[in-house]
């Protein structure tokens, strides 16, 4: 008698914590989406297929999963999809819980200075001027230039 087990695996380039809450420590790792902006903005950048994953811990205790991947299309075109899992609390009183999936598709990435609104346009920020990654934001753009987020 045989009995096999395949557990399939995910294997990232780079894992990110972020927003980790030690009790009575306050916020700990609170760099990381930092990090992770600069490392896929450098991916981007040099054209360079990759994949990264974002563990986060809200204070509310709201664990989720961002997965970053860095790809080429059919065409041969970058893109970056996002893919965000996890439980999401309720917005207010008598709602339920429920299961977080969402998905962004980008295929345009640019550094930007952070918008007053998220959805509102960032100012550009030329790619030759060195930045932390901790004062500007990614813009997500899909194939007809629409924001679809910032990171």
């Amino acid at each position: 008698m045989c009995i096999a087990c395949v557990v399939p695996t995910y294997a990232s380039d780079a894992v990110f914590y972020d927003g980790v809450f030690g009790f009575g420590n306050g916020p700990t790792a609170r760099w990381e989406e930092a990090k992770l902006r600069d490392w896929l903005w450098k991916h981007w950048g040099r054209n360079l297929p990759a994949t990264a994953t974002l563990h986060s811990v809200s204070m509310e205790g709201e664990g989720f999963d961002s997965e970053f991947a860095i790809a080429r299309d059919s065409s041969g075109a970058l893109y970056l999809s996002v893919h965000i899992t996890g439980w999401q609390r309720p917005d207010f009183p008598g709602r339920e819980a429920r299961w977080r999936d969402e998905w962004t598709i980008a295929h345009s990435v640019k550094r930007v200075e952070k918008p007053y609104h998220w959805d509102w346009p960032g100012k550009p920020i030329p790619n030759s001027r060195r930045l932390s990654a901790r004062k500007f934001v990614l813009e997500l753009k899909d194939k007809e230039g629409k924001i679809q987020s910032h990171i």
